[in-house]
């Protein structure tokens, strides 16, 4: 893990080269700028000196000097033009006849000036080095002290006392990331919440039965009895034994649920799937005498979803409506696709539901159907996990209920 020294180290070697890399960049312009501005007066000064002065009246003279340049006719012939530097002069020199032209102009004070302008580039490196230093070790303080305060209300959190991170008492800079903890940490706070009802709720249900159980067997002891009483007192007892087998096998569903959570997901034609579904419950119509059909579409439709989580939802669906319909009576598993949106749909004929009723809550019952009550919480997980919802609404047009899984698609698949 890196210190706060290798941090700071690191940060400022990278900003030291980035800034050496400009500053040398920024004076290579201003020195090649320089040297192209005297290169242009020398060549415009040459133009206008052959245009004043005849070939024999240049012939005449050897060295002539006005307050800017020198002017020279050296005994070498030369082939193009070309610029020299010497010392603190520069010069032009160019073919004339089987002679050279020379023009000399002095830069003592264009090298004063990139001199000035290199030391002040430098001066100015070291101080803007300096104030990002300072700047610097504040920042990285400000976060070091910043991370611990944080740490230290992390540490205080606790299961039963889950509380949000006081935003007041940080940074702005940091504001952000913490109001992004917060709501996990809200996200967490829902889910301990949901495990202490769901735990209180999973005592409860196993107490009742259990204590039925008891009295029951200590009623039936106190006295020697007929060989009925016995056979009924057993019985009773088989009949509490099951609906705790009821409980223990939805939570085990529970656990299932969990784990199939951590699966992968898989592209599957959804109506297909929905009709293999149908087919199973088709049978168990004929065996309970109510009607069941569907409406799902012979068009292929593909998407990319967690089967058994979809599965997990329909079919408690299902079950809920052979539960509250009574024989004689219609099921029908609809299927939907509408703006990217898929609905899958199941409308019963039973007894409807309450509009005041949260039954996707642990252990919410309709009626006197038994159960453990904990299909639709389940299934409102697995909606979750999906990324869709579930709706309960009761029928308009007759006594019954609708219950609805939404989902939109993405990347839709038609085949």
């Amino acid at each position: 893990m890196l210190s706060k020294g290798h941090i700071i180290r690191g940060i400022s070697l990278s900003f030291i080269a980035a800034l050496a890399v400009c500053s040398f960049c920024l004076y290579l312009f201003l020195y090649f700028a320089a040297y192209g501005a005297i290169e242009a007066r020398l060549t415009d000064f040459a133009k206008e000196f052959n245009a004043k002065n005849t070939e024999s009246q240049i012939q005449n003279f050897i060295v002539k000097q006005n307050s800017t340049f020198t002017i020279q006719i050296l005994d070498f012939e030369t082939s193009k033009p070309y610029f020299k530097k010497q010392d603190h002069c520069y010069s032009l020199l160019m073919p004339l006849s089987q002679k050279t032209l020379k023009i000399t102009q002095n830069i003592t004070q264009e090298l004063g000036f990139l001199h000035k302008i290199a030391q002040a580039i430098l001066l100015f490196d070291c101080a803007l080095g300096l104030c990002f230093l300072v700047i610097l070790t504040q920042f990285t303080k400000l976060i070091q002290q910043t991370t611990q305060d944080l740490s230290m209300q992390l540490l205080k959190i606790q299961p039963q006392d889950i509380r949000a991170l006081d935003e007041n008492a940080i940074p702005n800079l940091f504001k952000p990331l913490v109001s992004g903890f917060n709501h996990a940490l809200k996200h967490m706070q829902d889910y301990f919440s949901q495990e202490k009802q769901l735990y209180a709720g999973i005592a409860h249900e196993l107490k009742t039965p259990l204590a039925v159980i008891k009295t029951k067997c200590e009623v039936v002891l106190l006295k020697k009895r007929e060989k009925d009483v016995y056979i009924k007192a057993l019985e009773e007892n088989i009949q509490s034994v099951n609906t705790m087998q009821g409980i223990i096998k939805t939570l085990l569903s529970l656990g299932r649920l969990e784990s199939e959570l951590l699966k992968g997901i898989e592209t599957i034609d959804v109506n297909a799937y929905l009709k293999g579904i149908a087919s199973d419950f088709t049978l168990i119509s004929q065996k309970e005498n109510k009607i069941f059909h569907h409406k799902i579409p012979d068009t292929p439709l593909m998407i990319t979803i967690n089967p058994a989580l979809l599965a997990q939802i329909v079919r408690n669906f299902l079950q809920n409506a052979f539960k509250f319909t009574e024989k004689g009576k219609e099921i029908v598993l609809e299927s939907v696709l509408e703006n990217e949106i898929l609905k899958i749909c199941v409308i019963d004929t039973g007894c409807g539901i309450s509009s005041i009723d949260d039954l996707c809550m642990p252990f919410k019952r309709v009626g006197h159907k038994g159960g453990a009550g904990l299909g639709l919480f389940l299934a409102k997980q697995a909606a979750n996990a999906l990324g869709g919802d579930i709706i309960l609404e009761n029928r308009k047009d007759t006594q019954g209920a609708i219950a609805i899984f939404s989902l939109r698609i993405k990347d839709l698949k038609k085949e």
